[in-house]
């Protein structure tokens, strides 16, 4: 990601078709960064720091799930969220500090800090390579503090870099004979600072599987959920649906199913990453003012 590109005007203006147009096309690029949130909440403006995640094509296609594996169908079935602008645009939100994968930092107070588990290690990186951040955390005593979780991770100042250690980080995961599946949730974490409205690209809906064509399953697979986002927003937003997300649901601590995403994202590097087509798609809003959705 180019760190120092120059600065557009709001990137939020256009018609729903050209901010997927922009979404596919940062996607495949630097990347676009999105925020996980519970429920049906929609954060208008944000008044704490929000968690944040970099989607990009050679990334592992999946983001954080929250609760999803402690409740039944259809809950565990789907996720909703913000876009936010493309980098570059003037109201996209300033990255704090990054860690390669989740952080945990539920256990960080202030987020940007170390953890309690591991206050040593877990603070600002200073490796001088992403080579010598991989060869870290792929071996004693950096692998065991973070096994499953990222509590043991340190974080970058510069998102750039952290990105470069994240691609460093996979890519050794990947090609290790040694190291212990599973890792960390195979996502960034980005702290980031306040947003106005205008930072938003858009909402997204996220699931598993191909894409949903039949409105009764949309609603099932939390149309509701999405209806009242848009309720907060007046519709102005547009909806972006993601899908053929890697979801590992409740068997997200299984070694094999960590190391078979890994292969995925390997095998689709070779021929150029995802593409967006294939995984996000602008969604007909007028659906969700449809009288099937009257009972939401």
């Amino acid at each position: 990601m180019q760190a120092t590109q120059q600065v557009r005007l709001s990137c939020a203006n256009g018609d729903f078709e050209s901010r997927m147009q922009m979404l596919k096309a940062s996607f495949e690029s630097d990347g676009i960064m999105i925020s996980a949130i519970a429920g049906s909440s929609f954060p208008t403006a944000a008044k704490e720091h929000t968690s944040a995640t970099v989607l990009r094509k050679d990334f592992p296609f999946t983001i954080y799930l929250g609760n999803i594996g402690k409740f039944g169908y259809p809950y565990d079935s789907f996720k909703h969220g913000i876009v936010f602008q493309p980098f570059g645009c003037s109201n996209t939100p300033t990255a704090e500090c990054t860690f390669t994968n989740d952080g945990f930092t539920t256990e960080r107070h202030p987020a940007c800090n170390t953890s309690f588990t591991y206050p040593v290690t877990s603070g600002k990186c200073k490796f001088a390579t992403a080579a010598e951040y991989t060869e870290y955390y792929l071996t004693s005593p950096g692998s065991e503090s973070v096994y499953m979780y990222g509590k043991g991770l340190c974080y970058f100042d510069a998102l750039d870099q952290a990105l470069d250690a994240q691609v460093a980080f996979y890519d050794g995961m990947a090609a290790s004979t040694t190291f212990k599946f599973p890792g960390p949730p195979m996502y960034d974490e980005v702290i980031v600072g306040k947003y106005p409205q205008d930072g938003l690209l858009g909402v997204f809906w996220a699931h598993d599987g191909g894409f949903v064509d039949d409105p009764a399953k949309v609603k099932e697979l939390g149309g509701c959920f999405t209806v009242q986002i848009l309720r907060k927003c007046n519709y102005t937003l547009p909806v972006f649906e993601f899908a053929n997300m890697d979801w590992p649901g409740k068997k997200w601590s299984d070694p094999e199913l960590y190391r078979g995403y890994l292969d995925g994202m390997v095998a689709r590097n070779k021929v150029g990453g995802y593409k967006a087509s294939d995984v996000m798609r602008l969604v007909d809003s007028s659906m969700f003012k449809s009288s099937l959705y009257a009972d939401c």
